[in-house]
């Protein structure tokens, strides 16, 4: 599970990261409704491969996610 954290952490976060490093190169506000992934067709095409492929350990993972919350809370 530690594995798919971390194409979950990619699913989830990539847009936000490309955004973020756009709009800081760029130096100019980008609306965030106006930007797409698809801009960088690399990018984009690798977040749909992971994204398809995180689908089928969704729940799977969810529930590893809640089981780890706690014990984390239970150990502090």
């Amino acid at each position: 599970m530690e594995i798919i954290a971390f194409y979950f952490t990619y699913h989830l976060l990539l847009d936000q990261l490309v955004y973020d490093i756009e709009q800081k190169e760029s130096e100019v506000m980008i609306e965030p409704e106006t930007f797409s992934l698809e801009k960088y067709p690399t990018l984009y095409q690798t977040k749909k491969q992971i994204s398809e492929k995180v689908k089928s350990y969704e729940n799977e993972f969810e529930e590893y996610i809640v089981k780890e919350n706690q014990r984390i809370r239970t150990e502090i």
